[in-house]
């Protein structure tokens, strides 16, 4: 019998996704742990940033502390729910993959369904996270477009 994969979790989620598009930290983990038990894999650590912007990685603790855990060998797959809870900048989801890879840690996202072992899970990943920042972006342009409008009346 072989050993199973240790993975960690990420969740993250900001007061504003968490009220208009239903996600919760709880929601993600549960779905993450469904993940983890059907694919054999013992989750060995959670990392959960509640109520934080994907903006930077600089505001999220929980981020920080897990990218910095990477090269301990506590765990060989980090599963998140979806590629825009580890960020809502390309570069920044470039540069976390990247480093994952250089640890030699998996990086799973259950909404993509990609492996970043292949050229084509390179392109969904790529694809993904530039499409959580065009809707970052998208936020912000709303929300300046608001507060203009309020500041008018």
């Amino acid at each position: 019998m072989t050993n199973p994969i240790k993975a960690a979790l990420y969740a993250r989620v900001s007061t504003e996704e968490q009220a208009t598009e239903g996600y919760s930290i709880q929601g993600q983990i549960e779905e993450m742990e469904t993940y983890a038990n059907q694919h054999d894999m013992k989750i060995v650590k959670r990392y959960l940033d509640e109520g934080v912007s994907g903006k930077n990685i600089s505001g999220r603790p929980q981020m920080k502390q897990l990218v910095k855990d990477l090269n301990s060998g506590e765990f060989d797959a980090v599963i998140i729910y979806k590629i825009d809870r580890i960020a809502r900048r390309l570069k920044d989801a470039l540069d976390i993959a990247e480093r994952c890879e250089q640890a030699n840690v998996k990086l799973i996202s259950l909404k993509e369904n990609m492996d970043l072992a292949d050229s084509m899970g390179i392109v969904i990943f790529q694809l993904s996270a530039t499409f959580a920042e065009f809707e970052r972006n998208l936020t912000v342009e709303r929300l300046k477009m608001g507060m203009s409008q309020r500041a008018k009346i």
